[in-house]
């Protein structure tokens, strides 16, 4: 009796789990996703003290294959700075959410009156996506980044939370 008990134990628990799996991959689904974020910039040796900038992001999650994420991010207290990123990663569904890794590279430049300068690197970092609503949400951001330009080099972190769009479940 004990081992009949056991396999109907470990029956019911490998159903249950399959069922939560499957819930969560069509609570999150293949699609687009379009934000704004705030970022602090950290780390930054010779960078403005701790500057905030604001990023646009456009991702793109895919069923099968890498998920894209590119974005955008200007800092309105040095005028002439822009910082494009593009970055491939894997999506994990997480409840009603998801998780994205990802990694590529980024630059930094800048362009002022008297001259222009240019950092190419590398960022990797992680992306939590978190529904408010059927096709909304939040994002937050943790990537650490790796520049390289004119002799210097440079290495800090963003750290971001904003507004998305999500891409929405059942279609």
């Amino acid at each position: 009796m004990p081992r009949f008990r056991t396999c109907l134990t470990l029956l019911v628990a490998t159903s249950v789990v399959q069922g939560i799996a499957q819930a969560q991959a069509s609570s999150f689904v293949s699609g687009d996703a379009v934000g704004v974020t705030v970022q602090a910039v950290t780390g930054f040796e010779g960078f403005a003290d701790d500057p905030l900038a604001v990023g646009l992001h456009f991702t793109f999650f895919r069923a099968s294959g890498p998920d894209f994420d590119f974005g955008i991010a200007i800092v309105p207290a040095i005028l002439g700075l822009l910082a494009p990123d593009v970055g491939i990663g894997h999506t994990f569904p997480v409840g009603s959410g998801a998780l994205m890794l990802k990694a590529g590279p980024s630059a930094v430049l800048l362009v002022t009156g008297m001259g222009s300068a240019g950092w190419w690197g590398l960022h990797g970092g992680a992306i939590a996506f978190l529904r408010l609503a059927r096709d909304f949400g939040i994002r937050l951001e943790v990537t650490p980044r790796w520049y390289s330009g004119d002799g210097e080099q440079l290495s800090g972190a963003t750290f971001g939370i904003g507004l998305t769009s999500l891409p929405t479940p059942g279609r």
